[in-house]
């Protein structure tokens, strides 16, 4: 008796497995590669060049910050020094100032109305 040869005509077995093995291989490698990398010897700076550079660095933080509060103090004090030679003329100056273009408005609120009657 011969048996029956059974043919799986368009199986995607083979192509699955293929598949499976490439994913597995390309993971395997990626974990070597983390694990040499890890394992490899790493430069570093020496602990007193890196501390001096951090010691650099805070110096020159601290500078820039004294100075932006001395510049800050400066401001403040030319702002305090304007407003204590603001008078009362310049005060009395704006508001005549904000009442002509409050009639400016008016005026021109007017004229429109107008133009909108005579259309």
């Amino acid at each position: 008796m011969n048996r029956k040869q059974v043919q799986s005509e368009g199986s995607l077995d083979l192509l699955l497995d293929t598949i499976c093995n490439t994913f597995g291989g390309v993971v395997f490698i990626a974990l070597l590669v983390v694990l040499l990398l890890r394992l490899s010897p790493i430069k570093q700076l020496s602990a007193s060049v890196q501390s001096s550079s951090a010691i650099r660095a805070a110096l020159q933080w601290q500078e820039a910050l004294q100075s932006n509060h001395e510049l800050l103090a400066d401001l403040q004090s030319q702002i305090t020094e304007a407003a204590l030679r603001w008078d009362d003329s310049v005060m009395t100056e704006l508001k005549e100032l904000q009442e002509m273009e409050k009639k400016e408005l008016h005026v021109k609120q007017k004229l429109g109305d107008t133009l909108l009657t005579l259309v």
